[in-house]
């Protein structure tokens, strides 16, 4: 019985050591999301948006992003937007969203924030608006980023 006990407490502590040596490359981790803000609903003439939506990419302050969003697609009455950001492996994923549907329009809005620190290095970004892709291309993260991508 005791060698039983003990062969289990050995193999317990071996297996133990096994998993927590082993590199994890697929775990999500959250970004920090700072300096987030929007402007109100931009005005329209009789419900035509016609400005060109793009994303701007810019690298600030040393492994962060400065990110704005122009012309962005949401409900009239949003409650509040909102912004979480997090990356896996090489991908960034970029949440956006909306707290409520609160009318029966939509407008656009421009938003932007900040987000790090981020290891310099080539990236998928993918804009999420809950389970839809929005936005996804590539980036390559350096002291000298500053781009822009039209959404069509």
């Amino acid at each position: 019985m005791k060698k039983i006990l003990k062969n289990f407490i050995v193999y317990s502590i071996y297996f133990l050591l096994i998993s927590l040596s082993c590199e994890r490359t697929d775990q999500e981790n959250i970004i920090e999301v700072k300096n987030f803000k929007y402007n109100g609903c931009k005005n329209t003439q009789k419900g035509i948006i016609s400005d060109q939506e793009y994303i701007r990419i810019k690298e600030i302050d040393n492994n962060y992003l400065y990110i704005e969003h122009i012309n962005l697609i949401f409900n009239c009455c949003p409650g509040r937007l909102f912004v979480n950001a997090k990356f896996t492996n090489n991908e960034i994923i970029f949440e956006e969203g909306e707290e409520e549907h609160g009318c029966n329009c939509v407008c656009p809005y421009d938003l932007s924030c900040e987000i790090g620190p981020i290891e310099y290095k080539s990236y998928q970004f993918k804009v999420m608006q809950g389970e839809l892709v929005y936005a996804d291309f590539s980036i390559e993260f350096t002291a000298s980023l500053d781009s822009t991508f039209y959404i069509n």
